[in-house]
């Protein structure tokens, strides 16, 4: 069964922000849930204020990511990182979101590969085995210059991934599959069971992503086959 949601961000402690986001979508056509992307998590009286918000709306969660990498190569990063996945996952359980969105974070250039991802392994394995919320590992835009990159980029690294963490599970991101190049209906076809999430946007290779249906480069008749 396929659910259309849309985003809403929290992103500061501004609770009329919040407010203002959601009665952005609210009244959009089928719409099934709405998926938060939460780089403010909110408490005490704050948790009042965002379930008095969001009564009766199904949510999922996409977790914070800023300032964040489970595969830093500083130990007080990976740390934080923890921290706020651990907090993001007890918010889930008291909004009773069955879903978490996560980012692996970048690395520095100057690691190898599939050192990192056996470090994302080991580091992600008690999330990967939560069931309620089920916790996902998102694929992101490459990164072809600077000085991090990316453990999940291409779909292969999300094979890779799999060979190491079986339990893992994904949220497949098609605007960065196009960013990409990355053909992603094999990986729907052999991965169906481990796609818990898809995020739905358009993107141009090598280029822009988070584009409207229609701006970039999605054929959407293949994918909704392949999902069908």
């Amino acid at each position: 069964m396929f659910k259309q949601g849309a985003f809403v961000n929290v992103l500061t402690a501004n609770v009329q922000h919040w407010r203002e986001a959601f009665s952005r979508v609210e009244q959009f056509p089928s719409l099934d849930h709405v998926e938060l992307w939460l780089e403010h998590i909110p408490k005490g009286n704050q948790l009042k204020e965002f379930r008095n918000i969001f009564r009766g709306t199904r949510l999922i969660i996409h977790g914070p990511f800023i300032h964040a990498s489970l595969v830093s190569h500083l130990p007080e990063v990976v740390a934080l990182t923890e921290r706020r996945f651990e907090e993001t996952i007890e918010f889930a359980n008291k909004v009773d979101a069955p879903l978490v969105t996560f980012h692996a974070g970048s690395y520095p250039l100057f690691e190898a590969k599939g050192d990192v991802l056996d470090k994302l392994a080991t580091r992600f394995e008690r999330f990967a085995a939560l069931q309620d919320p089920v916790a996902t590992l998102e694929n992101m835009p490459l990164k072809s210059h600077g000085t991090v990159r990316e453990p999940i980029g291409h779909l292969n690294d999300c094979d890779d991934l799999v060979k190491i963490l079986p339990k893992v599970r994904f949220t497949l991101d098609i605007g960065h599959c196009l960013q990409n190049e990355d053909n992603f209906i094999p990986f729907i076809m052999k991965h169906g069971s481990r796609i818990e999430n898809i995020h739905l946007h358009d993107g141009i290779p090598r280029g822009r992503g988070h584009l409207r249906l229609g701006a970039g480069i999605l054929n959407l008749r293949p994918l909704s086959d392949a999902l069908v």
